[in-house]
């Protein structure tokens, strides 16, 4: 089941005209331990829990403000 969270990823992602694959080969390019190709479809998806380094990278690139993530259930982040 998508997340609002996941929802948002792929909101963004389309708003710059990036496939999943070149999401992450650009976070691979400008960050360190940037989240994988397969870990980006699964946020999206909600197969897979965001971790807080992922969130970080993924709200830095697409420009999510951390304070709309408090409306996510942060609870359910991974630790």
């Amino acid at each position: 089941m998508e997340s609002k969270l996941g929802a948002t990823i792929r909101q963004r992602r389309h708003a710059l005209g990036l496939t999943v694959g070149e999401l992450a080969a650009e976070l691979d390019k400008r960050y360190y331990q940037a989240p994988s190709k397969s870990s980006i479809s699964r946020y999206e998806v909600g197969t897979k829990q965001v971790g807080l380094p992922a969130l970080m990278i993924l709200s830095d690139f697409l420009a999510i403000n951390l304070d709309e993530v408090r409306k996510y259930d942060i609870s359910k982040l991974k630790k």
